[in-house]
Parts: structure tokens; sequence; C-alpha cells
């Protein structure tokens, strides 16, 4: 993992010195671990054939569990692609196939509601978003899935953000705060941050300047491997007039990058941030430019829930 060419192809070489026509669960969990080096890599297309091709195995052999993993991970790649149509459709088929399973793997199920609420928010359908996701919340805190935290709680945030719903963020960052806070875990330190960023009035952000400042280290330090997290608080720190190192430069890469990987709900994201940071300078040529550009994404994709969260 700490090497990514060396993983690609290692894992692509484990599933190459089988035979082709192998349906064992050798071959499943080969192409289980190759298909998430090619999502880790951000190789989004190919990591979407290889899982669903592990799936086919895992269901072939019954292995119920795996499956749920296969077609998940399938799934949260298809969502990347800006694929949310099939991502909505294929949830709740195999929802409802796994419906006839046992008890345990029901529950288990429930962490496909997870991709299903993320792509209700990028259509801009807040409700449906809430009760899935609080569905999926539900399901990674009692399932003790502890990697999965941080995209739930944000497309949750974001979701009570659009319908300004001030009372169930602010529960939800005490929350957060409650479970995460005494960790000193960086990835749940900036997700707090995030939300405190996010929800406190430009008065209050006084208080916060202990979390800006590990915000920007980590900026400093991460450049161009930056979790979203970083960005999207620097930009909303950006536009409420802090001075932050992220420039508009930095954030045109950025875009270069995502259109080359192909993360479209990421690339009109980009966008609209890129639209407001040069509204925020006066440039309305370029705001202009890019806010087109965000559109026409609307237009092919349908996706819309940034607009109301960065605009």
């Amino acid at each position: 993992m700490f090497q990514p060419e060396k993983s690609l192809s290692y894992s692509k070489l484990s599933v190459d010195i089988l035979n082709k026509s192998d349906k064992t669960i050798f071959m499943a969990n080969a192409k289980l671990t190759y298909a998430q080096m090619l999502s880790f890599n951000e190789q989004y297309r190919l990591s979407v054939e290889i899982f669903s091709e592990a799936y086919k195995i895992f269901s072939f052999l019954n292995c119920h569990f795996l499956m749920l993993v296969a077609i998940t991970n399938e799934v949260l790649n298809r969502y990347k692609l800006g694929e949310f149509e099939s991502v909505i459709s294929i949830c709740n088929k195999t929802l409802l196939q796994i419906s006839n399973f046992n008890e345990k793997n029901q529950f288990g199920s429930e962490i496909l509601h997870l991709p299903l609420g993320m792509c209700y928010f990028e259509l801009n359908k807040p409700h449906l978003a809430i009760e899935n996701l609080i569905k999926a919340k539900n399901n990674i805190d009692q399932s003790g899935l502890f990697h999965m935290h941080g995209f739930v709680e944000i497309f949750l945030f974001k979701s009570y953000y659009i319908l300004k719903d001030r009372k169930n963020m602010k529960k939800l960052i005490d929350e957060t705060i409650l479970k995460f806070g005494h960790m000193n875990y960086t990835p749940t330190d900036f997700l707090i941050s995030f939300f405190k960023i996010f929800f406190y009035e430009e008065k209050d952000l006084s208080s916060l300047n202990s979390a800006v400042e590990k915000i920007e280290l980590e900026f400093q330090k991460s450049l161009f491997k930056s979790n979203f997290i970083i960005i999207d608080s620097l930009i909303m720190l950006k536009l409420k007039g802090y001075k932050v190192s992220l420039n508009i430069d930095f954030l045109e890469k950025t875009l270069n990058h995502l259109k080359y990987t192909g993360f479209i709900s990421q690339i009109q994201k980009t966008l609209i941030q890129l639209a407001e940071l040069y509204y925020f300078k006066k440039d309305y040529v370029n705001a202009k430019k890019y806010l087109k550009d965000s559109l026409k994404i609307y237009e092919e994709f349908k996706i819309s829930g940034n607009f109301f969260v960065f605009l």
C-alpha cells in the first residue's frame, strides 16, 4: 500500500498466475485485492470491472459476506465515475437479494446504504440521503468498520447543511467529538475541524486557531496528496476571510489531475470552488467560466448537491 506501483504489480500477478477459468476462493480473493489496488491507484474504470468479476465468483461460492465486500467496492468506484443511476439500481437490487439471507447478512448489507446516500446527496435529494446515510452509519458503528468513518459523516453533515438543519449539524459535531475527540487520530481530527469550520460563523472562528493551523500544516506537508477534507476546509476558510496557503493555481492543477482520473463529483466540486475563489477575487470572467463548466457536468450527470454547499 505504501508503494503503489509495486502493490499494483504484485496484485495483478496474483491474478495472472491462476487459470483464467478458475472459480475458486483463491481467484476471487486475488481479484478482490487487485481491484482494491486499482482503486487505490485511481484506476476506477478497471477496478469496477474486476470487483464485478470477484463478486460473481463469491456469489457462485455462496460467500455472502465477501459478495457484499466486492459489490460495495464496485458501487463506490462507480460513484466516482458518475454512474449514479447504476449505483442506485445495483444497491437496491442487491439489498432485495440479500434480504433472503439470514439476519446476520441482512445486518451487514446496511453498508450499501452508504453509496446510496452519497448518490442521493449528489442528486440533491438530501432527505433521501440522510435516511440512507443514517442506516449506513448505524451499521458502521455497530460493525466496528472504523475505516469507513469520515465518508458517512461528511455526506450526512453536508445533507444537513443543504437543509440548513443546524440542530442536527451540531448534534453530529458533538457526537463525533465524543466518539473520536480523545483519540489523537489525524483523520478524525481533520473531520472534527472540517465540521467546525463549516458550522461556526466568522465571529466564532478565532476559537478554532489551533484546528486551522493543524490543517494548514498538513496541507503544506502533503500538497497534492492532501485529503479532500483538508482542501474543502481551506477553501471555506479562504472564503471566510482567512489567509491560507492554498491558492487558485494549486486548485487548477488538482482539477487537471481529477480530469485524468475521471472522478466526476470531485471534478464538479473543484470547478465550483474555483468559481467561488475567482468571484472572491472579483475576477468575474473566470468565475463565470468555471461555473459554466460545472453546469455542463450537471447537464450530463444531473448532480447538483455541491452547488448548495459551496455557493
